[in-house]
């Protein structure tokens, strides 16, 4: 098995990025999505896509960012591995390039999420000194499925819209992250 590690080009790997970003997701993330991501992404924002290839084929992906939001020294990551690329040390290798990259670049925590029905995901994250810190909830509601119990009610002032929507301002960003 010949395992290589390099940095995404984003055009180029487009294709392959968008494909192993959704394994870490509900549901697929679009090219569209990612070239909004793309534009938003404020230039004081550190980021590092390393892309694992099995001899030229792509394998897994390390996705980190740090915004100037985040605490000092914290970055966000995710280790993500095609299904059949796991148990062969790709997710390892992908998390020693990117923890000595993070160091380069003075982080010294990282913190990320697993899904609590992917054990083999919380067993690696445990296994390279990940604890668990919270429990996050998801959930995906159809609204027009939903009994509307609005009437009668004075507005509160709360509005539900697209992010796309608002100004593309640092303010917007720091607010709605």
């Amino acid at each position: 098995m010949n395992l290589t590690l390099r940095e995404i080009d984003f055009e180029k790997d487009l294709e392959t990025y968008r494909r192993l970003r959704s394994l870490g997701e509900t549901e697929p993330i679009s090219e569209e999505y990612l070239r909004d991501s793309e534009k938003r992404f404020p230039a004081t924002s550190k980021r590092l896509r390393l892309l694992a290839e099995v001899d030229g084929n792509p394998a897994g992906l390390a996705f980190w960012i740090a915004h100037q939001q985040y605490k000092q020294g914290m970055i966000w990551g995710q280790i993500l591995v095609e299904p059949e690329f796991r148990g062969r040390g790709i997710g390892r290798a992908l998390w020693s390039g990117a923890t000595t990259r993070a160091k380069q670049l003075s982080f010294t925590r990282v913190w990320g999420e697993c899904r609590e029905d992917d054990p083999t995901s919380i067993r690696f994250a445990e296994s390279v000194g990940g604890e668990k810190i919270a429990h996050i909830f998801e959930s995906i509601l159809d609204i027009d499925a939903l009994p509307d119990r609005t009437a009668g009610l004075e507005p509160s002032g709360i509005q539900l819209c697209d992010y796309r929507d608002l100004p593309d301002t640092e303010e917007t960003r720091r607010e709605n992250l």
